[in-house]
């Protein structure tokens, strides 16, 4: 049987303590909502570059 390593996933530059990924708790979801919205229904942003958005420019990180 062959063993698969996990898949890292990059740290962004926001990272929590020691590294790791902090992810947006539900209270910042909300908070966050009509910025969400505006990327991906207005501006027609796929989910790809609404993560990148809000990774980059609000340090939220979507799970």
């Amino acid at each position: 049987m062959e063993m698969q390593s996990p898949v890292a996933r990059p740290e962004p530059d926001g990272a929590g303590e020691h590294g790791r990924v902090r992810y947006a708790k539900p209270s910042e979801w909300a908070a966050q909502k009509d910025i969400i919205k505006r990327l991906y229904l207005d501006e027609n942003k796929t989910l790809d570059e609404v993560r990148r958005v809000m990774a980059d420019e609000h340090q939220f990180y979507a799970t």
